[in-house]
């Protein structure tokens, strides 16, 4: 492999330039905006900007507290970050900011991200594509949290309510827009209303009704899905919860221990998220909204936070199977449809049972651990669905684009994957059923509605009466390529 090394001369140019140490990179990043008067992207030249940018990426790409945990901030790759100054770094400071773009005038610190690889023999190429395409993600979030309008965010929920055992929790997904940038995200979470309004919202819900969420300030979905910087860090628990120590708690197997470490039941005052003030209400099948309660919540866990933008960018087509994210509580789990680009839908759906990988079914504690890794959210396939991953449209002779449910049946047999816990990398079979509750919510419309390709001139670019895609042309694929959306 050394041999292989030699003869790379990209990659031997890339050592010689940045050392041998390649287990440890420094590298920046600065973002940049497309100039609807030139037609082209220009960088940021802010320095304060592009620290700013570097700070909310680390955010979702670090971890050094124990509360909020990793696990429930949705935290899936950890690197470090630092800053390089014009006196302590000298000529590479110089190098970096002009590489960046940056003003060279201003001699503030630039943001620094730290790439340690704590295993030089790991050369999986899917582990690395995957690797990359958190990041990527990550920096679209990061690039969202920079630019995003506030908005009083909408969400749904596919949880009924009515339920005596309701404890107040919830999981909640964001009522995404493809013609909206600030809201172009599959977000979805758990979250917990404070106690002391549980009851009003159970009055209110009734069988079936589906519970609507409007935050009553606006926000970004940065600031929803991270707490932005009003975080209660390792702040001290009100009560309680579990014996102090493990000698104290009976560890019969693995679904204990599970227990005992999660923070999974955390009471709503010891989440350390900040509260959110909200507008919970329901609505009927005829679409009419009722039974208004105005309270608040808080993120107890963040199952998916995707930008939607690095599909498009980053993925050539649609998936080539209709994909899902499945996750569950401790006893029912649920389905919501992820979209990946201009025209798709968005679905919730509530199972009958939680499934179970089959081919592990009989394996110790695998329903166990498979409920674990729902309650952390996995992606699923359903390559039953005959119209494969693109979306069907409606034959609607309105201009307006509306997707139509694909799901015809009320049984599949899906494959699950995820990249966390103990599953990680497995593709396994399941079969999931739908036939009591089924489906919650549809969107295949509001998400389409008001999408023009003139107004995503950094996507699309005219020709004659027509928009093109820009990567359809290579010459112009070339030169956007040469600089992402985050060089």
């Amino acid at each position: 492999e050394t041999g292989d090394l030699q003869m790379n001369e990209e990659a031997m140019k890339f050592i010689k330039e940045n050392g041998p140490d390649t287990l440890i990179n420094s590298l920046s990043i600065n973002i940049r905006y497309w100039d609807k008067k030139t037609n082209s992207w220009e960088n940021n030249k802010n320095v304060a900007k592009q620290k700013d940018f570097i700070n909310k990426f680390y955010k979702r790409c670090s971890h050094s507290y124990e509360k909020p945990s990793m696990v429930d901030r949705g935290i899936q790759v950890i690197l470090n970050s630092t800053i390089w100054t014009k006196n302590a770094n000298g000529g590479a400071y110089k190098y970096m900011k002009e590489a960046l773009g940056l003003d060279e005038k201003d001699d503030e610190s630039i943001g620094v991200i730290i790439n340690t690889s704590m295993s030089p023999w790991l050369r999986a190429q899917k582990t690395f594509k995957r690797v990359g395409c958190i990041i990527r993600n990550e920096m679209y979030n990061a690039y969202g949290a920079i630019h995003d309008e506030p908005q009083n965010l909408k969400l749904v929920s596919p949880n009924l309510t009515n339920s005596p055992e309701w404890s107040g929790s919830i999981f909640a997904e964001l009522e995404t827009s493809f013609s909206n940038p600030s809201l172009c995200y599959h977000a979805l979470g758990r979250f917990v209303f404070d106690s002391k309004d549980n009851k009003k919202i159970q009055e209110k819900s009734s069988c079936k009704l589906l519970m609507r969420i409007v935050t009553r300030e606006k926000m970004t979905v940065y600031d929803l899905m991270t707490g932005g910087d009003k975080e209660n860090i390792n702040q001290i628990p009100t009560q309680e919860r579990k014996p102090s120590s493990r000698k104290n708690f009976a560890m019969e197997n693995i679904k204990d221990k599970i227990e005992f470490y999660s923070d999974y039941d955390l009471h709503y005052q010891d989440i350390a998220m900040p509260e959110v003030s909200v507008t919970v209400s329901f609505e009927t099948k005829d679409g009419r909204i009722q039974g208004e309660v105005d309270t608040k919540m808080k993120l107890g866990r963040v199952l998916r936070y995707q930008h939607l933008g690095r599909d498009f960018v980053d993925e050539d087509d649609y998936p080539p199977s209709q994909e899902y994210f499945l996750y569950a509580d401790d006893k029912t789990a649920y389905l919501s449809h992820c979209p990946n680009r201009w025209p798709d839908f968005q679905q919730q759906i509530q199972l009958d049972q939680i499934p179970v990988p089959q081919a592990k079914a009989e394996v110790k504690n695998c329903p166990e651990l498979f409920q674990e890794a729902m309650k952390r959210g996995v992606v699923v396939y359903l390559p039953q669905c005959e119209t494969g991953g693109r979306p069907v449209l409606s034959r609607s002779k309105t201009k307006t684009t509306v997707c139509r449910d694909p799901l015809a049946c009320h049984f599949y047999n899906a494959l699950a994957w995820s990249d966390q816990g103990a599953f990680t990398g497995d593709m396994e079979q399941i079969t999931l059923k739908f036939y009591d509750v089924g489906k919650r919510w549809f969107n295949g419309k509001k998400i389409n509605a008001g999408y023009c390709k003139v107004d995503f001139p950094h996507l699309y670019k005219q020709e004659g009466d027509m928009w093109m895609d820009r990567r359809e042309d290579d010459s112009d694929y070339e030169v956007d390529s040469s600089n992402s959306d985050s060089d």
